[in-house]
């Protein structure tokens, strides 16, 4: 088990989701069918907004989506097959009863009958899962295992006999249930749920006209409707669009029998269902069988996550999904977080992934795709201006994109002297990271940092005692882990990685207990056959005595009687809440820790009187509400058990932690080391001791069975290249550079080097470089996006190799995704978009503008797409030398000029054909028209729904010059764009087009294919984009008389804002000191000037920065390191309490 135990009392019910609902098929084309894992799925939104949203009931493209729903609660599955059934009936209004059903707190009449109706079918036909497969529901809904099936009916029977309930029983059950709604109610506090939906209009939400409760739920119940007439449209066809499978039960184990099954066809897995249960899980539910008939998929195109970050951890995630990831550059694992971390909020996401994330992302073959990109086309503006005007206790959601690195770069596939690959690190210095990581993911063992924090930040300390029980990982997480790594780096070095590792664990003294947990390490370690420590082996003494032989690894099984859990059971369960549990080995010179446990309700047996006997458990089906002794089982090194058996004693109990010890300890509940029971190792009648763990005797070989991931690697006959990774000598071991050794093998290549041509590299993609000597090329792919403007060559001419040194692209730095911002990569004739969402624009809701006289909202939101360093960018004026840096922040300028000037924002001037012009060319060399603005909802954001026309031959025909030459009279506003942008631009505009591609498909004639290159031309006077989707989808464009004309030459595009980074960069930060202000005020715009300049200067004509910044009225400073309000007229700022007093004599006299 890779996360803690936790006590189960204190349980969340979350039937209805507290996050908008999100399309899960964004980053997938619109043409392919699509395998879905949902984990952690709650409510059917995303599910019904997926169908929706994609259009897949309205499909040109035909595909199918196939989803798999995992939650640890039955009955959240329960509710939502009651409601996908339910709409497929049709027997009852949308938005009348069935909505009652699964939204209304309290039933009428009508929806209790009908809910009680439908139970009772559903009931009738989930007798077994044949039954239930043979229905009509079967057809498309399906269930995973036997045990879920189970689960599910015992739901849908209560339901059903609610009403045949005694009466005192249902009062006692109204009772307590309007009491736990009067104690919520008792202090609301502030919920942000419903206006993050809201998105960039949160501020305005509750401004509707007419302002009324009614108005609001109607709008939801029609939006509501909306989605479940797609889910019917999807399924009531001969072969249903549609396949939703169900399992229930824990989140990690699933993706591990998935990938148990993909790896060895075997529908058994080396897990449990859950924690607190006997019951194994195994795949029984027909269709993962070997030669099942429609065989369910294991592996899978998306992996949605909900906020499971929050409950299990980053990493113990990203782990168990990666393996089950199918390998396409679309596939994605999204991963969400609400919880705050760490001391802001902001950039609380590199805490989790506990290490630097460049090497992270190398050694799990993932990478967010907005670290590297440096924007984000999903807007998070409404969540950073809440946090920012919170007390930084609130929530914080944060959504992460996370694609496979080998794949994210199309020209590292086909054109590399080697596809993925080997990545070598120094084994001392992947060490030393590793250990890194591991002082991290246990950072909470370390109580020197708890004492230094005390002293230094008590805000922060305050919070961190607060959140003590949060604890994610035990060595197995770690154990996990490190499979990973094992697989990623060539074998030959992996003994050295772990001497280093272990060599520094042996020395450090950081985490308190770090030394207890040291066995419980080499236990997980040996048990994934990862590395095996030299004392892991016993001798057949003590509790082994009459063995034949003795295991490494032994299960330990503990009888806990129940009155021992009595302390905990009879405290109120809030103020137990959930804390960590753990067994201990205690001797008299050793005190061991093991967190990796299982626990069970029921009693055990041996199957024989011999010393080694196989054990059975009895589970008791009652587990809580009955009477049976706690069955706790783990595994550890069996010498430990021979060093002095007579005094060592086993125990149960809780893990210390700063609330666990200051709660438990000081009510004196329970003694100081926080134990619920032990016994002695010699007590034969709560200690056993076996090979095996009881019920489980294959458990250990299943999760042997697990091929470890390998890396790939293709040589070739002209070199053969080795990628070694050299790191910073600091703790947190940053990435230097990677030093791409190429040996030269053929000998022609050989003699032209050696006859001393010069030898020039050029950096073609994220990913690659090229290296020319004579008529030789050879591409280097290198394992993350480099920047190839710092490379370095060393060349060996006599040797015949060549070293390529360059450093990775980071955050600050050129290359990398800045030679190819918008990546749309190929995989046969089906296009990715690596870093924008894809988009159904007639599913989104238009805006109708002309009724908005307060658009205030739309300033501040593209006010933020800049970051505050982008705000501050002193760039060199839109020229061809600008940096990378300049060129991203002046294209976001332009995005934001084209939404000003089409919601009349600029001088109430409002326009629908937009251009960008080069005023050195005389002319535009992209039109846009634009019509609508609209809203997208799942991503809090708003999009032009435009048709492009890039400035090509075409254009100079005598039709079109006089169907532009109307335009221009009727006013055309025009967004200067120079330089490195125009080629941004070119860059852009093809993953615009696609992103809203719907009703056509890339042909055989498509210039991308054509040419390998998108876009196809960066020329002036040519197109950027392909020509499969011109004159599609131009209806709306030709109801507008002027713009018929150019109907068979444009192409639909999706043009939205890109947002910056908040984890990478500061965003908003002028709302800091703002909180008691209207922010409504800061809305300043940076709007270019519409026309050209009348000579052909780069010069950028003088504007305001996106938010207005306020300076210190005293010096005229930013800020140490923020402005402060004077706390009397609030209406002026100083950088510090020195500044105030200077200015005080001028001050206050105007103060009040």
């Amino acid at each position: 088990m890779a996360h803690p135990l936790l006590w189960p009392k204190k349980n969340f019910f979350y039937p209805i989701g507290n996050t908008s609902p999100i399309c899960l098929t964004q980053d997938i084309a619109p043409e392919q069918s699509a395998n879905i894992l949902l984990l952690g799925c709650g409510d059917p939104r995303n599910i019904l907004f997926t169908i929706y949203s994609s259009g897949l009931d309205n499909a040109k493209l035909p595909h199918t989506l196939d989803f798999t729903c995992c939650d640890i609660e039955p009955a959240i599955i329960a509710r939502n097959i009651l409601l996908f059934t339910l709409i497929a009936d049709g027997e009852a209004s949308i938005t009348g009863l069935v909505w009652d059903i699964f939204y209304d707190f309290y039933l009428s009449r009508a929806a209790l009958a009908l809910l009680t109706k439908h139970c009772q079918k559903l009931v009738e036909l989930s007798n077994s899962l044949n039954s239930w497969h043979n229905s009509k529901y079967g057809v498309y809904l399906r269930i995973c295992t036997c045990r879920t099936l189970d689960e599910l009916r015992r739901y849908w029977t209560l339901y059903a006999k609610f009403e045949d309930m005694p009466s005192a029983r249902k009062t006692e059950i109204v009772d307590a249930y309007n009491a736990g709604l009067q104690r919520t109610a008792v202090d609301l506090g502030a919920n942000l749920s419903s206006a993050r939906s809201a998105g960039p209009l949160s501020t305005k939400a509750t401004r509707t006209q007419p302002p009324t409760i009614d108005f609001v739920l109607q709008s939801i119940q029609n939006q509501f409707a909306d989605w479940c007439k797609a889910f019917v449209a999807s399924t009531r066809i001969d072969v249903p669009m549609i396949t939703i499978r169900f399992f229930t039960g824990d989140a990690l184990s699933l993706c591990r029998a998935f990938h148990q099954c993909s790896t060895t066809s075997s529908t058994t897995s080396g897990c449990y269902v859950r924690p607190w249960s006997a019951a194994q899980l195994e795949l029984d539910g027909g269709d993962y069988a070997p030669h099942a008939g429609c065989r369910a998929p294991v592996s899978f195109d998306v992996i949605d996550t909900s906020n499971l970050t929050d409950h299990v951890g980053l990493l113990n995630i990203l782990v168990v999904a990666t393996p089950i990831l199918f390998q396409s550059p679309s596939s994605t694992i999204y991963t969400e977080t609400l919880l705050p971390s760490g001391t802001d909020a902001l950039y609380g996401f590199t805490d989790h992934i506990c290490g630097d994330l460049t090497v992270m992302s190398i050694l799990l073959d993932l990478i967010p795709t907005t670290f590297v990109s440096r924007f984000m086309s999903q807007s998070n503006v409404h969540e950073i201006m809440f946090y920012r005007f919170s007390s930084g206790d609130s929530q914080f959601h944060q959504r992460i994109a996370w694609k496979i690195l080998s794949l994210a770069d199309s020209r590292s596939l086909p054109h590399a002297v080697a596809l993925n690959p080997t990545v070598s690190f120094d084994p001392n210095e992947l060490g030393i990271f590793l250990f890194s990581v591991y002082l991290k993911m246990f950072s909470e063992e370390d109580m020197g940092d708890y004492l230094q924090q005390m002293f230094s930040d008590k805000s922060a300390f305050h919070k961190r005692v607060r959140n003590g029980n949060i604890i994610h990982y035990v060595r197995a997480s770690f154990a996990a882990l490190l499979k990973v790594v094992k697989g990623r780096i060539p074998s030959e070095s992996w003994t050295s990685v772990m001497e280093a590792f272990f060599g520094h664990l042996n020395a450090d003294r950081t985490l308190t207990t770090g030394s207890n947990n040291y066995q419980d390490l080499c236990c997980q370690l040996h048990i994934l056959d990862i590395y095996s420590v030299q004392s892991i082996g016993a001798l057949n003494k003590g509790r082994f005595k009459g063995w034949h032989d003795v295991p490494s690894l032994v299960c330990v099984v503990l009888v806990v009687p129940r009155h021992a859990l009595s302390p905990l059971e009879t405290m109120d369960v809030n103020e137990v809440g959930t804390p960590p549990l753990q067994c201990e080995v205690r001797g008299a010179q050793f005190h061991c820790v093991f967190s990796s446990i299982h626990t069970v309700f029921g009693a055990i047996t041996a199957t024989s009187s011999d010393p080694d006997a196989e054990l059975v458990l009895d589970e008791d089906p009652r587990a809580w509400s009955g009477i049976s002794d706690l069955i706790v089982s783990f595994w550890m090194p069996s010498w430990i058990l021979t060093v002095e058996p007579s005094s060592t004693h086993i125990g149960f109990g809780l893990r210390s932690t700063p609330v666990t010890a200051r709660f438990f300890f000081s009510k004196k509940v329970l003694d100081l080391d926080l134990l619920l029971f032990k016994a002695s190792l010699i007590d034969t009648k709560h200690i056993f001791v076996a090979r095996r763990r009881p019920n489980f005797p294959q458990e250990m070989e299943r999760i042997k069975a697990v091929s470890n991931l390998s890396a790939r690697s293709t040589p070739t006959s002209r070199a053969e290249l080795q990628t070694v990774v050299t790191m910073e000598p600091a703790r947190n071991r940053q990435i230097l550079d990677f030093r791409a050794k190429v040996e030269i093998v053929d000998d022609h290549a050989r003699q032209l080097l050696a006859s001393g041509l010069p030898v020039v590299s050029e950096q073609m993609s994220p990913c690659t470089v090229k290296v020319t000597f004579g008529s030789i090329v050879i591409t280097i792919a290198y394992p993350f996006p480099v920047d190839g403007t710092r490379i370095k060559l060393r060349i060996a001419r006599k040797s015949h190799f060549i070293e390529a040194i360059t450093p990775p692209s980071g955050f600050s730095t050129a290359g990398g995704f800045f030679s190819d911002n918008f990546p749309v990569i190929f995989r046969g004739k089906t296009p990715t978009i690596w870093n924008i969402h894809r988009l159904y624009l007639d599913r989104l809701p238009a805006l109708n503008l002309s009724q908005e006289k307060d658009m205030s909202w739309l300033k501040v939101h593209l006010a933020l797409m800049l970051s505050d360093r982008e705000r501050n960018l002193k760039g060199s004026g839109q020229n061809a030398k600008q940096n990378e840096h300049e060129t991203l922040a002046d294209l976001k300028e332009s995005l934001h000029s084209l939404f000003f000037q089409y919601a009349g924002l600029e001088d109430r001037r409002r326009s629908s054909v937009l251009g960008l012009i080069d005023p050195s060319w005389g002319g535009p060399h992209t039109l846009f028209f634009v019509n609508d603005m609209r809203l997208d909802l799942s991503s809090h954001t708003v999009v032009l729904d435009a048709y492009v026309l890039p400035n090509t031959a075409m254009l100079i025909q005598p039709g079109m010059k006089l169907a532009l030459r109307r335009l221009q009279e009727q006013g055309v506003l025009q967004t200067v764009t120079v330089g490195e942008e125009i080629r941004a631009w070119k860059h852009l505009l093809p993953a615009l087009v696609e992103r809203c591609r719907w009703s056509w498909t890339h042909g055989d004639d498509c210039e991308y294919l054509k040419t390998g290159n998108i876009p196809p031309s960066l020329e002036y006077t040519e197109s950027p984009i392909c020509s499969c989707g011109r004159g599609k989808d131009v209806d709306a464009l030709r109801s507008v008389k002027e713009w018929a004309p150019f109907a068979p030459f444009v192409t639909r595009v999706a043009v939205s804002p890109l947002f910056a980074v908040s984890y990478l960069d500061s965003v908003g930060s002028v709302f800091d000191d703002v909180q008691s202000e209207n922010h409504d005020d800061v809305t300043g715009g940076h709007i270019r000037k519409q026309e050209p300049p009348s000579s052909a200067s780069n010069s950028r004509e003088p504007s305001l920065s996106p938010l207005q910044i306020e300076a210190c009225e005293a010096c005229g400073g930013g800020g140490q390191p923020r402005l402060m309000l004077c706390s009397k007229c609030r209406k002026v700022r100083y950088c510090s309490s020195a500044c105030q007093k200077a200015d005080w004599k001028k001050h206050k006299v105007i103060c009040r």
